[in-house]
């Protein structure tokens, strides 16, 4: 066993005389996917990918058969290396080529939208002020005028999610933004009976960003917790410096009734909600807004629970090592 191995499955003493399962798997048997098991069987090499058995997370594991000079099996060596930062990286950055293909799109239709709008816009109130119009008929123009507002609101959002303009580096205190964001809150979160905890690291160092831009991410988190928790509930906003991921991490948490597991994978998708009057443009123009910042956003939630988004901030550009184990059997 290599020295990462005795530190995560215990003191070489204790380890020596057990069955294998017994360290990788803390039960007398194998599992049922277990690669050493098909290797010791089969004589050749396995490789497997998925969560651990006992950790979590997403691994990949190796076994390698090793022969003796008759051809006959003499042990297997064992390979496991987590994987998870980088599957979740994976998928960050097939995110944002789908992202890409899509405002491309979507800015085209906003484009083509906007113009008939605008004649729409401009014919209605003309007809409103030079028809005479009963009580019933004047409503009706106020109606579709204010839909028209919607619309055009709706394009905007589009417009900026498609073209977003470019960001205003310069160096700013990620508290001073959360404070900023909890005070423009605070009158929307008094409505609705919304106990709010702030619990920031005033260690964080200031570090490059553009303050407008975090502000929209920010508040977008917290709108989206108060409408989620409707009446009462408590809000943490928490910041905190993750020297051993040398990153700023802002957590936005909720006591409401948490996202549907089958909405988890869809809540960044461009145009998906669940609200009634939401675009669901709010997630995928943070999430936009945090890739360019060199920053990622995850999402933890329990139904019934609560919901908590986690932003992190890396304040440096070199990833640290991926730690990895080998075990002979």
């Amino acid at each position: 066993m290599n020295q990462n191995s005795k530190t995560v499955y215990g003191a070489v003493g204790g380890l020596i005389g057990r069955l294998y399962p017994e360290v990788l798997y803390a039960q007398p048997h194998p599992v049922t996917s277990c690669p050493v098991q098909e290797c010791l069987q089969k004589a050749q090499p396995v490789q497997r990918e998925g969560p651990h058995h006992r950790w979590g997370g997403v691994y990949s594991f190796h076994a390698f058969p090793v022969m003796n000079r008759q051809g006959q099996l003499e042990r297997v060596v064992y390979y496991e290396k987590d994987v998870t930062e980088v599957r979740k990286l994976d998928q960050r950055l097939q995110l944002t080529e789908r992202l890409k293909a899509l405002g491309t799109l979507a800015a085209g239709i906003a484009h083509e939208i906007r113009n008939p709008l605008a004649t729409i816009n401009f014919n209605a109130q003309l007809l409103q002020r030079e028809l005479p119009l009963t009580g019933a008929q004047s409503q009706m123009f106020s109606d579709v005028l204010i839909e028209v507002k919607k619309i055009d609101h709706i394009v905007q959002q589009v417009l900026s999610f498609a073209r977003p303009r470019k960001p205003q580096f310069l160096p700013n205190q990620l508290n001073d933004v959360v404070r900023y964001c909890h005070d423009l809150a605070k009158v929307h979160m008094r409505k609705a009976s919304i106990e709010v905890v702030l619990d920031l690291d005033e260690e964080l160092p200031a570090f490059i960003m553009d303050f407008n831009q975090i502000s929209q991410v920010i508040m977008n988190l917290i709108i989206n917790a108060v409408d989620a928790m409707g009446d009462g509930g408590r809000l943490t906003l928490e910041t905190r410096l993750e020297r051993d991921l040398a990153a700023a991490v802002l957590t936005v948490s909720d006591t409401g009734p948490g996202i549907l597991a089958t909405d988890v994978s869809r809540i960044f998708d461009p145009f998906f909600t669940r609200k009634p009057d939401g675009t669901g443009l709010g997630l995928s123009i943070s999430r936009q807004i945090l890739d360019k910042h060199g920053a990622f956003i995850e999402l933890n939630s329990a139904p019934g629970i609560g919901c908590r988004f986690q932003v992190v901030f890396p304040l440096r550009s070199d990833s640290d090592a991926v730690q990895e184990r080998t075990v002979e059997s």
